[in-house]
């Protein structure tokens, strides 16, 4: 993983969740080091946005650190329970990646 951003119903929660484990793994195995001193993986979280507009924060203005910028091509956006906004998510990305 090179870059986590959520949004929706206690989305701040998950994000803290995502962040100890981060730095659990910097003190211990270090799995999500990359291959420059200054790499980091990049955390946000989108409490306050509407879910188009984190979209097109996941879609547009997420990026990596330089060194996990390389391979870098597989996103993952995903919805649980919700069918609504799943096909707002596919529809929108899509959008974006015909732009």
């Amino acid at each position: 993983m090179a870059y986590f951003s959520v949004w929706g119903p206690d989305c701040e929660r998950f994000h803290e969740v995502v962040d100890a484990v981060i730095v659990e793994d910097d003190l211990g195995k270090r799995l999500f080091v990359g291959p420059n001193a200054n790499d980091a993986v990049m955390t946000t979280w989108h409490a306050d946005d509407t879910l188009a507009e984190a979209l097109d924060y996941f879609a547009i203005l997420a990026c990596p650190t330089d060194g996990f910028t390389v391979g870098s091509d597989y996103w993952i956006a995903m919805c649980v329970h919700n069918p609504e906004w799943a096909t707002t998510i596919r529809r929108q990305l899509e959008y974006n990646n015909r732009q």
